[in-house]
C-alpha cells in the first residue's frame, strides 16, 4: 500500500517541483492500492508543489456534452441556449471519473463548468485559470489551457492517455507550442517499464497518429 509520503517522493523523483504548475492528465490504474486514495494522492501533489503550485484538471462530461456532438439534430440558433444551461449544472458527480469526483467534492476546488470540458483547479493560479471559459467547442485559445500554456504549465500523465484528452488536443491545435516529454513507458520483450531519456521536442504528425 502507498502512503503519501511515497507519493511525495514519486513526484519529486519525476521533476515535479515547489511552484509548478500541474496539469493531470489520465487516471491512476488502482488508486485503492494508496492509502486514502485521490485524497492522499492530490494532498501529496500539494505538499511538493507547495502553496506557490496549482493543480488542474479537465474533467470530459460524459452525459451533458456539447450539442455540436449530439446524435440528434439541434438548430444552431439553440447551440448557445443550450451551452448557457449545461455550464450553469449544479450536478456534482456528471462522470464516472474517480479522480474528478474527489476534485469536485474538496473545498479548496475551483469548478468551471463547460458542456464539454469543465475545469477542475487548486492553488494559487485557480482564479486566473477558471476567470474565463468560451462556451463553444472546444474551450479554444482564450479559456483555461492557453491560461496553463501562459503560466508555462506542467502534464503529469498518469498511466495512460485518455481517449480524448483536452490537454494534448490544445497543444496540437497550436503548432507553435512545444510538447516536450520527459519519459514514458518503453516495452521490451512483453515487459513494460518506466523509461526516462532527455527532453526532446516530440513530432506533430506523431503525435497525430
Amino acid at each position: 500500500m502507498l502512503i503519501k509520503s511515497d507519493w511525495k517522493e514519486a513526484f519529486k523523483e519525476v521533476g515535479v517541483a515547489s511552484g509548478m504548475l500541474i496539469v493531470l492528465e489520465g487516471n491512476l490504474n488502482d488508486p485503492q492500492q494508496t492509502v486514502g486514495q485521490y485524497n492522499t494522492f492530490l494532498d501529496a501533489l500539494l505538499d511538493v508543489i507547495s502553496s506557490e503550485g496549482t493543480i488542474v484538471y479537465f474533467m470530459m462530461n460524459e452525459y451533458q456534452n456539447d450539442p455540436s456532438q449530439w446524435d440528434v439534430d439541434v438548430p444552431l440558433v439553440e447551440y448557445e441556449t443550450i451551452r448557457t444551461q449545461l455550464a450553469q449544472s449544479t450536478n456534482l458527480a456528471p462522470t464516472q471519473d474517480n479522480l474528478a469526483n474527489t476534485m469536485l467534492l474538496r473545498d479548496d476546488c475551483i469548478v468551471k463548468r463547460h458542456p464539454a470540458f469543465s475545469v477542475l483547479v487548486i492553488g494559487k493560479y485557480a482564479r486566473f485559470i477558471t476567470r474565463k471559459i468560451p462556451l463553444h467547442f472546444p474551450n479554444g485559445k482564450l479559456g483555461p489551457m492557453q491560461a496553463c500554456v501562459d503560466l508555462k504549465g506542467h502534464v503529469l500523465l498518469l498511466n495512460e492517455l485518455r481517449l480524448q484528452s483536452y490537454a494534448f488536443a490544445h497543444a496540437l491545435s497550436d503548432k507553435k507550442t512545444p510538447v516536450v516529454v520527459s519519459g514514458g513507458v518503453l516495452i521490451e520483450n512483453g515487459v513494460a517499464r518506466w523509461q526516462k531519456y532527455l527532453d526532446v521536442s516530440v513530432s506533430y504528425q506523431k503525435m497525430e497518429n
